[in-house]
């Protein structure tokens, strides 16, 4: 691909000088994933086969950079995966025990939420965690504000859990307003991951982009706010501006992936900010004495229902930490969630 090519379609500025010009020249981006064959961008969309040593070793996901072998478009094959960053992952659906990519090479993630019973502070917490871990930049958009009165009390409950209040949007997708609302999160050179549950928005927010129906949208059921899945697959496309968008499916299950370095913390800044006023530093808001985060909630400062989706996510951690860590004897002195007590 020549430099325009490669602007287009995000090429990270740190793997421009790890390839020589015959590897440049085969290089490629992953839009979409079909199990055994891959739909990669190169510029002009074509399908390469993943080798099966390659797909068991680390997996491929979207948006991932990758090296083709081959001629022509039924003869081209995945040589190797190129190292990635901003790579979001949950634990598989259903019997599924391996880690999921929803994106990989992503700068910026918006959690697309809509203002009705969908709204789900438990599951919006869990995706801030996931992202922040990916190193990207977490977003909540607020689509379908017209289905409420008053929007306010939504708005100022998703600020909270990022403590950013310029880093919730609402969104009006049918009015035509995404594209300028959203300016500020979409830029050029970057990749940007929407991710939400069925029928939010996220494909009407992505056609609002490209300006053209390109991604298939449907109603939501007005008896249960359930959204039909339109969008089957993950699948990543280019919006003029030069910058990268991922389409999803919708996810109304987001399990944390199991990496013993999962650290919730970021996904919670109020309690954090609360929690440097605590007497002991490892303060675990159980029980200490001394504990500022239980006074802030016992204050209403601090939702009961957030310290309480804290001590989920916590437990969650530790659980993970001690699976990976099975077998093995841990220092107490390593791990950031020992429940030791140090005074301040």
């Amino acid at each position: 691909m020549n430099d325009r090519d490669l602007r287009r379609l995000a090429f990270p500025e740190r793997l421009a000088n790890t390839l020589d010009a015959p590897d440049r020249s085969r290089l490629a981006r992953v839009s979409a994933d079909f199990g055994l064959q891959v739909e990669v961008l190169c510029p002009d969309p074509a399908r390469a086969a993943i080798p099966v040593a390659l797909r068991d070793a680390e997996g491929i996901g979207v948006g991932d950079w990758v090296l083709l072998d081959g001629d022509g478009d039924d003869d081209l094959r995945v040589r190797t995966v190129l190292p990635r960053e901003g790579t979001l992952v949950r634990q598989g659906a259903g019997q599924r025990t391996g880690p999921q990519i929803i994106g990989a090479n992503l700068d910026t993630v918006l959690v697309v939420t809509s203002c009705n019973r969908e709204f789900n502070t438990r599951r919006i917490e869990r995706y801030i965690t996931a992202i922040r871990q990916a190193r990207a930049q977490p977003v909540i958009v607020l689509t379908k504000v017209d289905l409420v009165d008053d929007p306010s009390p939504i708005r100022e409950a998703a600020s909270r859990l990022l403590d950013d209040p310029g880093a919730v949007v609402p969104v009006d997708a049918l009015g035509g307003t995404p594209r300028d609302t959203l300016a500020p999160f979409i830029r050029a050179g970057t990749t940007v991951a929407l991710v939400g549950s069925s029928g939010v928005g996220k494909s009407t927010i992505i056609n609002a982009l490209l300006g053209e129906e390109r991604m298939r949208t449907a109603a939501v059921r007005e008896d249960d706010d359930e959204g039909r899945h339109t969008t089957t697959h993950r699948q990543l496309v280019a919006i003029p501006g030069g910058a990268v968008v991922l389409d999803t499916p919708g996810m109304r299950e987001f399990q944390l992936w199991r990496d013993p370095a999962l650290d919730v913390n970021d996904a919670f800044p109020d309690i954090m900010r609360s929690a440097a006023n605590c007497r002991f530093r490892d303060c675990g808001h159980d029980s200490e004495p001394g504990c500022a985060v239980r006074r802030e909630v016992e204050l209403g400062t601090i939702p009961r229902g957030r310290l309480q989706a804290w001590r989920k996510l916590r437990d969650e951690a530790r659980e993970h930490s001690d699976g990976a860590q099975a077998g093995r004897r841990r220092s107490p002195a390593a791990s950031p969630l020992r429940r030791g007590r140090r005074p301040r």
